[in-house]
């Protein structure tokens, strides 16, 4: 249904710092309101910033 990616940072070895999502599928449209769930209930991060086309989140937790 959606194919999910993550980004190493240009700037850090080691650290992922962006995650890009698409839908795979050229079926049913993917409602957005189940991406965002996933987003900020299961991996914890808040949006700080959103154009209408692109949607920028951000975690505060700490890297171990």
């Amino acid at each position: 249904m959606l194919k999910i990616e993550l980004n190493d940072s240009d700037f850090s070895y080691g650290v992922i710092d962006s995650l890009t999502i698409w839908p795979t599928t050229r079926g049913e449209p993917v409602n957005p309101v189940i991406v965002i769930a996933f987003i900020e209930g299961i991996l914890g991060y808040k949006m700080v910033y959103t154009d209408g086309s692109r949607w920028v989140y951000r975690s505060d937790k700490r890297l171990k």
